[in-house]
């Protein structure tokens, strides 16, 4: 039972004692009058006993709503950390109705909403909040970002956000410029004949000194999560360091173990996200393709002017999943478009090609850095070139030169690095919307199994949806209760959570039943990407949701529980794609769902949960869902949109080369989720009470908050 004691002591010596049991629904009160120093009950006493209960009547209502309130809060808080928000939306509206004056309370119900996916409901809700607590400044930033997303976006601008010159004290004559996955801004000195990595500050974290090296003349560098590497077009190698600048090798020198891998004046790198790198290899007019261990893969290209052929290549770019190459041509003045074969697709001139030296990917457009013509770009959906596209988006106090910058490079949140090489600067931009926009920060979760020692799980995102994924533990900021935590580790889930987490969801349909043989074959090129330490989970769906197998690493069960499809009707699309996303919410690790589908599902089958809740439900938790379908065009436009919105692909079951590389496309997603861990001051005797704590984020000048909450065990 659990009860709540009141006094009242009044003249006279009297002492009501009023015990409220909450847990009765009838809400029983029992009386007990004790009289003081053993007089009897007296007149006075016995009109107190039956007057003063109607009297304090309304009082103990309140009291017991605000104490129903605080343990319904308290579910709603525990639901959250343990990813149940659709069972804390429940609890924390019940509270609301109760004690609609806690602003904490209605704070962590919007935030369920938020992270249910209900994102209509989570707006109105962070609407009210605003309106009866104006002063509350988090809720208004946690309005603006959610309506914000739905603002239509032109072509970004960027304004100078930072800038440091070396000034030849680290480097001499930049020519190269990359950028690693944990925020170091990778410079190549060519008359230094070194490499610096600095951190987005500016400040300096190493540099690989041309005596550790033995570099002749570096032209262009590369770097991948866990190694860099650097053409050097005198030696007639490619250098292989780790992260910390340890030397691992070269390849390519003559009389190489691999015959076919000696190289002549290779100049430009392209990183592929399963590790591969591809190289330029100028003087025998070739691109080559070695693993990741340094083990030749295969080459292409011959010395020519014909399409197909190449003349002095210089740097290369891929365009990610499909595999297809662009190439850089000095000799012929050309771009040249090959499949992942090397079987040429296109060739692309331009009077602007003349002295082209790099060449930088980004957002499908192709940027040229040419010692003549300055930076250019070429748009690859419309194949047309473009003369300096950055003098229409930069805003610079003072206007440079295209002709003075050597190499340029984006981060993950849309930053634009530039290496200028006649001061040897490095200019950092921003988007201009960055100015009216804050971090997107998410407390998604307290773990206090370890206390007094909590976890945090938090995601960082941009306010365009773009994940930040370097950050350091300097830049966080954790308050207790209002009480700083001085010592805060820091862990990204990019570095230890790499392995898939994957939930096939199978369509058990008359249509699926007779495409049984053909989904066999289709399954045989994904499931064979699959690794032993990543984990498979199959869910059936008609009208009802069946768990077939838990999380399982063996690719033949789980291939014969997808075969085992079966007959069925009134399909319920939503309900099992929202069950696949709750199953998955908790996880840390890379993941995603794969829908298997005859193609003939309809917008009947999202009544329960509509599109826009699981659109919501999976970018909140970085879910991309998979569509692959026997029909080759989708049957209701929304289906496409679900599946690229999220970060998936609608893929026709017949495409088995693109089914193949949805697991190397989920690994190599950008991450958002930090773990923190802190040593909390709480007093372990404080048993069941709500702590608050406060996480803020400074990053690249731009800010971010959000709170999250969990109860004393």
């Amino acid at each position: 039972m659990i009860s709540h004691d009141l006094e009242y002591e009044y003249e006279g010596g009297f002492v009501l004692k009023k015990q409220c049991d909450i847990t009765n629904k009838r809400n029983f009160f029992r009386f007990s009058v004790l009289v003081g120093k053993g007089k009897g009950i007296t007149l006075f006493g016995l009109l107190l006993y039956l007057i003063l209960p109607l009297a304090a009547k309304p009082v103990l209502i309140r009291d017991i709503q605000s104490i129903r309130s605080e343990r319904l809060f308290h579910q709603g808080i525990l639901h959250i950390n343990m990813h149940h928000y659709l069972a804390a939306v429940e609890e924390l509206v019940r509270a609301r109705s109760l004690n609609a004056k806690d602003p904490d309370l209605r704070y962590f119900l919007a935030k369920a909403y938020t992270l249910a996916g209900f994102r209509d409901q989570a707006i109105e809700e962070w609407k009210r909040l605003v309106q009866d607590f104006p002063s509350h400044a988090l809720a208004q930033e946690k309005l603006e970002a959610l309506v914000q997303r739905d603002i239509p976006r032109e072509k970004p601008t960027y304004s100078l956000l930072n800038r440091f010159s070396q000034r030849g004290r680290d480097f001499r004559y930049g020519f190269d410029l990359a950028l690693d996955p944990k925020g170091g801004v990778w410079v190549l000195g060519l008359e230094s004949r070194n490499v610096v990595r600095y951190l987005s500050d500016g400040t300096r974290s190493l540099r690989i000194r041309p005596g550790n090296s033995n570099l002749g003349i570096p032209y262009s560098l590369a770097v991948s999560t866990d190694r860099i590497y650097i053409s050097d077009y005198k030696n007639n190698v490619v250098h292989l360091f780790d992260l910390q600048g340890r030397s691992l090798g070269v390849f390519g020198k003559k009389g190489d173990e691999q015959p076919g891998l000696e190289l002549l004046g290779p100049t430009g790198l392209w990183v592929v996200d399963d590790g591969s790198l591809f190289i330029a290899d100028s003087g025998n007019h070739r691109i080559v393709k070695v693993s990741a261990r340094g083990d030749l893969q295969y080459s292409f290209g011959s010395s020519g002017q014909e399409k197909g052929k190449l003349l002095h290549p210089v740097a290369i770019a891929s365009t990610g999943s499909s595999g297809e190459l662009f190439v850089l041509e000095k000799g012929n003045r050309r771009v040249q478009h090959f499949d992942s074969f090397g079987n040429a697709l296109g060739v692309y001139q331009s009077d602007l090609i003349q002295e082209p030296v790099h060449m930088k990917l980004y957002d499908n457009t192709l940027y040229i850095v040419d010692e003549k013509s300055g930076i250019y770009s070429f748009h690859i959906p419309s194949k047309q070139f473009f003369s300096r596209p950055l003098d229409q988006v930069l805003e610079m106090p003072d206007k440079k030169d295209e002709h003075s910058y050597r190499a340029l490079a984006w981060d993950s949140s849309r930053h634009l690095y530039l290496l200028e090489h006649n001061q040897d600067e490095i200019q950092v931009f921003a988007p201009t919307d960055y100015k009216v926009s804050n971090l997107d920060v998410q407390v998604m979760q307290i773990d206090r199994r370890r206390f007094p020692v909590l976890g945090m799980r938090v995601r960082v995102q941009s306010g365009n949806g773009t994940p930040v994924t370097t950050l350091r533990q300097n830049h966080f900021m954790i308050l207790d209760e209002g009480v700083r935590m001085q010592r805060v580790n820091t862990e990204s889930f990019q570095r230890n959570h790499n392995f898939l987490r994957l939930v096939f969801l199978v369509e058990n349909s008359e249509a699926m039943v007779a495409h049984r043989d053909d989904l066999e074959w289709v399954l045989d090129s994904l499931l064979a990407k699959m690794v032993r330490q990543e984990r498979m989970r199959v869910m059936h769906f008609s009208d009802q949701v069946v768990r077939r197998t838990d999380y399982d690493w063996s690719v033949r069960r789980t291939k014969k529980e997808i075969l085992n499809v079966q007959s069925g009707r009134d399909n319920n699309t939503g309900k099992a794609l929202y069950g696949a996303l709750s199953e998955l919410a908790p996880l840390s690790y890379q993941k995603g769902i794969v829908l298997l589908t005859s193609g003939e599902t309809g917008v009947d089958g999202f009544q329960q949960y509509s599109l826009a809740n699981l659109e919501n439900f999976a970018l909140q938790h970085d879910i991309p869902i998979y569509i692959l379908s026997f029909q080759k065009e989708p049957a209701h436009g929304e289906l496409r949109s679900l599946a690229e919105v999220t970060g998936g692909k609608w893929l026709s079951m017949y495409d088995s080369h693109k089914i193949g590389q949805i697991p190397e496309a989920l690994r190599s997603r950008a991450r958002s989720y930090y773990q923190l861990s802190f040593r909390t001051f709480t007093n372990e005797k404080l048993k069941e009470r709500f702590r608050k704590v406060v996480v803020k984020v400074e990053h690249m000048k731009q800010i971010g908050s959000d709170i999250g909450g969990y109860i004393n065990p």
